[in-house]
């Protein structure tokens, strides 16, 4: 978990080719909690990722899915709910 703690910035995007236009900030606790917020106002979602066999996943209040640790530093969080499939893409926050 420890590489994924932390603060981060990224867009929303959507499998109907849609793009979230705010920037989007994660932040990710130590016990796998994190919390996504615009900066515009207000919080969006909340969810935990966990990790089990090497893989890491998560599970929110509307939606599951697959955490990403990618070598570049990116992370992706890929998921669906009853809208439909879309992903996040974050990088680290200094």
């Amino acid at each position: 978990m420890k590489p994924l703690v932390g603060s981060w910035q990224g867009y929303f995007r959507s499998d109907r080719g849609g793009a979230g236009a705010d920037h989007l900030t994660l932040i990710v606790q130590e016990n796998g909690i994190y919390q996504v917020s615009n900066p515009k106002g207000g919080t969006g979602l909340s969810a935990q990722i966990t990790i089990a066999n090497g893989k890491a996943t998560y599970q929110g209040t509307r939606s599951s899915g697959v955490v990403r640790l990618f070598s570049d530093g990116t992370l992706r969080i890929e998921g669906s709910n009853a809208y439909g499939t879309g992903y996040t893409e974050w990088e680290r926050t200094k």
